[in-house]
């Protein structure tokens, strides 16, 4: 296994998947799918050419993103947000249950970029598995990153996240990540690790019953 070419479509994958891209965005199906706890919109600021660490949870923690073509649905949407200019990716990890974004907010506000990514990756995982149940779990975390060192840790713990879930034995080896610093998966790990946007196994329980309680509609 090998990191995945961010310019390059995964090893292994279908064919007859990549042609479905672009996928327009619903922007009315944004507002109603979109919303957020109001917990998590506390002291949230949406800066263009600000630094985000961003994490967004699949609905009822399903185990959703474990093949090639599914992951492929969630990478071409990241992608598609960079060549709309709504963002500029510097890392990002699909996780079994939940995706890492580490990027530069673009043209929009956080939200509307978001509520753009996952619209887009929410109808290719449908049409890809005909089905209609929801894909996202409503509202995401974010975490404003304001240094160049902040970036490449983030990084670089984005980056270890496969391993310390148990899904790789070394940083490299995961095949659904990607960073823009090649030296971040031969960096060693911080002493003290950087603040997360909030993703479900490394976030406080407190954060957790939060999201399930005010966060109750899937997208």
């Amino acid at each position: 296994m090998h990191i995945v070419d961010w310019d390059a479509t995964l090893p292994g994958l279908a064919d007859g998947i990549s042609h479905r891209f672009p996928i327009p965005v619903n922007e009315q199906e944004d507002d109603a799918v979109g919303m957020s706890s109001p917990r998590l919109l506390i002291g949230r600021r949406s800066l263009q050419g600000a630094y985000y660490m961003l994490t967004m949870t699949v609905a009822g923690r399903e185990r959703l993103f474990t093949d090639d073509a599914t992951v492929e649905c969630v990478v071409e949407a990241l992608r598609c947000s960079d060549r709309e200019q709504r963002s500029h990716t510097l890392a990002w990890v699909v996780m079994p249950d939940h995706v890492h974004w580490l990027m530069q907010l673009g043209n929009g506000n956080i939200s509307r970029c978001v509520q753009a990514f996952k619209s887009r990756s929410s109808r290719a995982v449908k049409l890809h598995r005909s089905s209609q149940g929801a894909v996202w779990q409503s509202g995401f975390y974010d975490h404003c990153v304001r240094s160049d060192q902040s970036l490449l840790n983030q990084a670089n713990y984005l980056m270890e996240n496969p391993v310390r879930a148990g899904l790789a034995t070394k940083v490299g080896e995961y095949p659904y990540c990607w960073t823009r610093w090649p030296t971040a998966v031969d960096a060693p790990a911080s002493a003290d690790p950087p603040v997360e946007a909030g993703p479900p196994d490394d976030a406080p329980q407190a954060a957790h019953a939060e999201q399930s309680q005010q966060a109750q509609q899937p997208e």
